[in-house]
């Protein structure tokens, strides 16, 4: 976003959403705008009890697709069982067939997001004043097996005491970084089992010369055209409360957003977030002044979006072998060491504080002094 905007936000403000009764907006006999918010008008509720009643695991494509494909329900039926189920892929940034369905919140379009005041970037900044950064420095092997760990970059090798490893556990998955000697068998396993990529969470921010959408919604909803459809740019934000200008956010998911990720030009994806935007507000929407794609799935150092809990695996036991440090020299963090809260932000910054402070023991043999972190 921050290519987008021309000033920087003056507040952090939370994504809120906001609760009228299920509300359909009907132009010439198609539906164009649900906002899906009372939870109990939608029959969420109910409908997230029945998945946490299942008697056996299952995964969100065993439970949803015989609907999805039912022909003797309604195309609306299907068209919001398609939207939920797009949005649990990109929340989960997986496909459903991988997904564990007891891991699904269908009332997760309810929870609230914040964002870091001024972005994500001013956060990263402030983390590393007074670090020495090197960038454009891809580490190929870490050898471990001596007192010091051996760090070889494309460039150079650097030693240390001790190694925090926190790459996206899709690089890892891939063997990109060698280890030696190799990873133990249980860490090798933990960070296969752990889900990670096949779907994605790709966004798009477009800028358009003005507003043009109400100002008294903050989130809108354009049901997929076709159950095929779902996961194209079906969820829309207003970002514009956050720093004044006038951009919309939406996202690709699933099995479509990958195929946009891996096949599609920005040019390609921006039309076809614009054919959705344009079937909830008609064709008088703008052209974009600008527009910023992600692909986390193609780029070579991430392999995906983040973590998910993949079917038929024991997460958090996989999660915890996972993190668990070697030789208590190697130690690993990022969002996919979290039992829990996997996949988010805060994530990720608490599992490199701990692994920090683990390491400050170690090396003092004393706890760690947090009172000055502004979130402690």
């Amino acid at each position: 976003v921050d290519d987008l905007v021309d000033q920087p936000a003056d507040d952090a403000l939370g994504l809120r959403l906001r609760q009228p009764e299920l509300e359909r907006h009907v132009r010439e006999e198609e539906l164009l705008l649900v906002v899906v918010v009372d939870e109990q008008a939608a029959g969420l509720a109910a409908v997230e009890r029945r998945l946490h009643e299942q008697d056996s695991p299952r995964t969100i494509a065993d439970l949803i697709e015989p609907m999805l494909q039912d022909a003797t329900l309604p195309l609306l039926d299907r068209q919001l069982l398609a939207w939920m189920t797009g949005l649990a892929e990109g929340v989960q940034a997986g496909l459903a067939e991988d997904l564990d369905v007891r891991w699904w919140e269908p009332k997760e379009l309810s929870i609230v997001n914040a964002m870091p005041l001024g972005g994500y970037r001013r956060l990263v900044e402030d983390v590393a004043q007074g670090l020495t950064i090197r960038l454009n420095s891809p580490v190929t092997k870490i050898e471990w097996a001596e007192a010091d760990v051996v760090v070889h970059c494309a460039q150079q090798i650097m030693r240390a005491d001790y190694v925090v490893v926190t790459v996206p556990i899709g690089v890892l998955q891939t063997g990109q970084v060698e280890f030696w000697p190799p990873l133990p068998i249980e860490k090798w396993r933990a960070i296969q089992q752990i889900g990670f990529g096949g779907g994605v969470l790709n966004k798009i921010f477009i800028r358009f010369p003005h507003r043009f959408w109400p100002d008294v919604q903050d989130r809108f909803i354009a049901l997929p055209e076709s159950v095929e459809a779902r996961g194209l740019f079906a969820n829309w934000i207003n970002t514009q409360p956050l720093h004044g200008q006038p951009i919309l956010l939406s996202f690709s998911t699933g099995a479509n957003g990958a195929r946009l990720d891996q096949t599609s030009r920005d040019a390609e994806v921006y039309a076809e977030a614009m054919k959705s935007l344009r079937r909830i507000f008609g064709d008088s929407v703008p052209e974009a002044e600008a527009y910023v794609v992600t692909r986390w799935l193609s780029d070579p150092w991430a392999r995906g979006s983040y973590s998910y809990a993949r079917f038929g695996v024991d997460d958090a036991a996989a999660r915890a072998a996972y993190a668990a440090p070697v030789a208590d020299r190697l130690f690993f963090a990022g969002e996919a060491t979290d039992p829990h809260e996997f996949g988010t932000v805060h994530a990720a910054l608490l599992s490199g504080e701990q692994a920090a402070q683990a390491i400050y023991k170690l090396a003092t043999g004393q706890d760690a002094d947090l009172s000055h972190l502004p979130y402690a």
